[in-house]
């Protein structure tokens, strides 16, 4: 079962590499959309939908692994609620100790991946009014050149310029937000990690006395 564990944060350490891979694609996609033909917009949605799909599939996935995880734990309880030994109850409260970290990892990749997705959300949002804007503008730049439309042209476009500048405006209020939030979680974080350095020093302390104990109480029995 433990081997399972382990192979479950190799899958999660890849999938975190893969998710910023998409990422870094996902910027470079925007660039090419500010070059791209009226056309070519249509198919890059279509990617970007599939990737969305695609992202949602793993946020199952993982919650199916996280319960699969609780049901793990929970067999370990039934076990150790069975009155066994000392030195039992010592390496299963070792397993309890691997399986907490492994399902705290979970929560940590799940709640990352909702963030990705929440953000993915956002950039296809304002891509999508980009690409509204252009087709707008290629629409009306025949009309553009006509005297009587050209003052028309200048209110649309400065109408136009308003809205950018409140979205943009939105999303640093946001990302103002999210950065706190980051700094926040880094030092609760930071806490946590100490803690659990703490924790684990005293727990291999006592599962030494637990051996030596162990020992002398065979020894009382002979």
């Amino acid at each position: 079962m433990l081997s399972k564990v382990r192979a479950a944060k190799q899958n999660y350490r890849g999938y975190k590499r893969q998710c910023k891979a998409i990422i870094i694609e996902k910027e470079k996609r925007n660039d090419l959309l500010r070059e791209s033909e009226p056309g070519d917009l249509s198919v890059i949605q279509k990617e970007e939908d599939e990737k969305y799909a695609e992202l949602s599939t793993k946020l199952i996935e993982l919650d199916h692994e996280l319960n699969e995880a609780n049901q793990n734990l929970f067999k370990l309880k039934c076990q150790y609620d069975a009155n066994p030994s000392q030195l039992e109850k010592t390496q299963y409260q070792k397993r309890f100790v691997e399986l907490y970290n492994h399902m705290s990892s979970i929560l940590r990749e799940i709640k990352g991946l909702y963030n990705m997705y929440n953000m993915n959300i956002d950039i296809r949002n304002f891509t999508k009014k980009e690409i509204d804007l252009l087709n707008n503008i290629d629409d009306l730049k025949d009309k553009a050149v006509q005297e009587s439309y050209k003052d028309s042209f200048i209110k649309n476009l400065e109408t136009i310029l308003k809205s950018i500048e409140t979205s943009l405006d939105k999303l640093s209020t946001k990302k103002e937000e999210l950065q706190k939030r980051k700094y926040k979680n880094d030092d609760e974080l930071q806490l946590l990690v100490d803690k659990q350095r703490v924790y684990s020093n005293a727990l291999a302390e006592f599962q030494a006395e637990c051996l030596i104990n162990q020992e002398l109480h065979g020894k009382l029995k002979k």
